[in-house]
This record gives structure tokens, sequence and C-alpha cells, in this order.
């Protein structure tokens, strides 16, 4: 959380991070959050499916590559990433970016793909983002009949060497 006093009525982005580690299939975590507002903790329920190797023909869209690593060496700065994206469906896809850790990058994604069409995206680092590395996430939805969403993991390192 920015912020470490928050006044009445005000509020504050959390993030949650959901650590799967080496678990794969149906994932369920439930943080406790406290406040001073109330005496109990509130509980917050996170679901999700993790597919280390996705079916590819299961999914609307393929991501290539699975996850994003930069590297910015002393006197450079590699500060942009591409990656492709593939509608395997039938169907037109409308894309959207549901999050995004907006301080840290820029994330540009195409608006829509049609069947069979590979197009690129591309996550460029902020100037200065504040901090020597970082590993965080994108999501991604496409609008198939289930609202299907996608997790890109996004890591950056700076070397002062």
């Amino acid at each position: 959380m920015d912020k470490t006093a928050i006044a009445v009525g005000d509020s504050a982005k959390l993030e949650v991070i959901l650590s799967t580690l080496s678990q794969e299939g149906l994932i369920t975590k439930s943080p406790k959050i406290f406040t001073n507002e109330c005496p109990d903790a509130v509980h917050v329920t996170v679901t999700t499916i993790v597919a280390k190797n996705p079916d590819t023909t299961y999914y609307p869209i393929v991501i290539s590559p699975p996850s994003i690593g930069m590297f910015a060496p002393a006197g450079g700065h590699v500060d942009t990433a591409t990656f492709e994206i593939t509608n395997i469906s039938n169907s037109q896809l409308n894309i959207s970016l549901i999050a995004a850790p907006d301080d840290l990058i820029e994330v540009t994604l195409p608006t829509t793909l049609e069947p069979s069409e590979t197009t690129e995206g591309f996550i460029k680092v902020k100037p200065d983002p504040g901090t020597e590395s970082f590993k965080k996430s994108i999501t991604i939805e496409v609008d198939d009949e289930v609202a299907t969403r996608f997790t890109l993991p996004v890591q950056w390192l700076f070397s002062p060497f």
C-alpha cells in the first residue's frame, strides 16, 4: 500500500500478491485484511486456475513468450519488451488490459484480433521506476463467452555494473 495513514472517507490501492510457486490447477487463497475500522478481519478470496502448459486448443489466444524478462546493464537501459498475441479462435476478439503496475510500466495492446491473426504487444519500463528490480504481472482479458483472463509475468532487473 502506498499510504501509511488514510483519512476517514479516503481510500488507497492495496496489492495482494498470489504466488503459485509450483502449484497448478485450481488454487484458492484467502488473505485476511485487518483495519482499525472494525475488530474483525475482512476475508478476501482469490481463486484462479494455473495452467503451466496451457492447452492451446482450449484457450482463445496464445501469448508468446509466456513471461517477460528484461535486463538493463550499466550504461544502457533496456526498457521495452515485445510479445506476440495470436487469436486461435474462430471469432474476432476484443482485448482489454485489466491490471498492470502503472507506476512501473506502460502496456500497449491491440484492441481487437481477427481469427488467426498474430500481432504484437509492448511493455515499456518507465524512465525512473524507483527501484532496481521488480517482479510483477499484467492481466489481459478477451471477450469470449467466459471473459478469459491471462496473466503475463514481467520481471525487470537493473545492474549498476
